[in-house]
Order: C-alpha cells, then structure tokens, then sequence
C-alpha cells in the first residue's frame, strides 16, 4: 500500500495546474498534532461539484505533505460504477488503493487489517450533482461513521471552499424536471427535491482553495449501536446529520475568511 509521499511529485506537479493558490485555514485544527496522536482516521470530506474531487485531493496530499502526513497510507470510496468503466478501473485503484468495488463489511476489514492510516471518504456521494457546489449536501450514507466506531477511530473532518467554481448550479422548473425520469431513482427523487442541477464546468486554474480540518469523536458508541439494521442505521443518520451541519458550519467559516 503506498503513501502519500509516494504521489508526492504528482501532486506537486499537478498542484500549479489546479490552483493558483491553497490555503489552510488559521481556524483548522493542528494537522500535524492530530496525525501524531492518532494512528488511524476516517476523514470525511466535503464534495463539491462531480469534478472537484480530482482538485481535492491534490490540495489535501499536498497538505499532508507540508504538515507532517507524508508517510500516511491511505484508501479511499470511489463512485463504485468507476471501476466498470472502460479505461478507467485502473485509475479507480490508483487513487483508492482498493482493487474493486467493495461493501461495507469489506472496507471495513480492509481498514482494520490492513496498514491504511487513513480512509478518505465523500459522504455526500452523488447528491453533490444537485446542489450548489459548496453546501454540504444531505449525506447518500453515514456508514462512515459506523466504521469510525467500529474500527475505534475518531473521524478527521476536511473541509474545502473554492472548488464550487468546477460546477454551475442550474434551477430545473417542476415542467423540466420530467425530462430527467431516466435518472436512477434516487438521483431523480434529489433532483425533485432540490431543482437544482449542478453541471460540470472546467476552468483549468482556480483562484484559491481554502481548506479546514477539524477531529470529531461520534457521540454514537459501539455499545450505543443497535443490533437491529434498521435502528441502527437511523442512529447512524441522526450523528450524521450532525456531522453535516458541522461541516456546513466550517464551510461558513471559510467563506467569512474569503479567498484571498
């Protein structure tokens, strides 16, 4: 399993190419302290528009990098239909160290059993495309916290502001929404709701990205955890919806601190 340092010259490269400027925010928690202490973290990250993640984790490597992450092996969650497209599998295990699509219980003993420090997660998961790029959407799963708990970690909140420039938010009317009924069905349920569309938009170079961290312990405990499914997965929303306002609260933050 490789580190970070092993992308180190990739992102390095490719970060003159992504921004012109990347920012830590003077209100992030101690990167460097955090990593000390804790061997092992779940880092949830805000989305952004579909694009953004690319940018995101190019700032976020180069930040470990800078800030005493370097010797970090990480895996991550990709978008699971990426390991079926043609040209594109083996660009999906690059970028998260895990050979193939996998369920819940796999990443979870991928994580416990294996030398990963970090797992890199986008909780949003598709609900990124009807949004408006920088709000945290409602969360596609909290199962990320369940492996925080289960594993015994606490979750690393990483939080970015900037990247929203990659996507435009277009208002789809009641009328046009019908036109969109071949979407899978919880994508056209989100876009329903929220009548907004988030369209991909390449810009090369964005001006800034600021980005924030902040450690989060789950008030949900192991002992706490349902053995029911059902139960338990309505506990998980419950913290995970916390947890969303929280970063939604960080992202406030970083726009009040405005690019520079």
């Amino acid at each position: 399993m490789h580190s970070v340092e092993d992308y180190a010259a990739v992102g390095q490269m490719f970060k003159g190419v992504c921004f012109k400027k990347l920012t830590l925010s003077p209100s992030s928690d101690d990167l460097r302290g955090i990593f000390n202490a804790n061997p092992k973290l779940v880092v949830a990250m805000n989305h952004g528009p579909s694009i953004s993640p690319t940018y995101i984790a190019i700032a976020v490597g180069n930040l470990y990098l800078e800030n005493g992450g370097a010797e970090r092996k990480f895996m991550g969650v990709i978008w699971k239909y990426a390991y079926r497209i043609p040209g594109f599998r083996k660009a999906a295990q690059l970028i998260t160290q895990v050979d193939e699509a996998v369920n819940f219980d796999g990443f979870l003993a991928l994580f416990q059993n294996t030398e990963a420090n970090d797992f890199f997660v986008m909780p949003e998961g598709e609900n990124c495309a009807f949004g408006n790029g920088y709000d945290v959407e409602d969360f596609l799963s909290s199962r990320f916290l369940e492996v925080a708990i289960r594993a015994e970690v606490p979750v690393l909140l990483c939080v970015h502001y900037g990247a929203h420039l990659l996507g435009k938010a277009v208002t789809i009317s009641d009328r046009a929404t019908k036109l969109f009924q071949w979407m899978p069905k919880k994508n056209y349920e989100r876009l329903q709701l929220t009548k907004t569309l988030n369209v991909p938009w390449p810009r090369g170079r964005l001006p800034e990205l600021q980005i924030t961290f902040k450690l989060y312990h789950p008030s949900l405990t192991l002992n706490d955890m349902s053995a029911d499914k059902t139960e338990r997965t309505k506990q998980l929303n419950r913290e995970g919806d916390s947890v969303r306002r929280l970063m939604q609260e960080m992202v406030e933050t970083l726009k009040a601190e405005g690019l520079r």
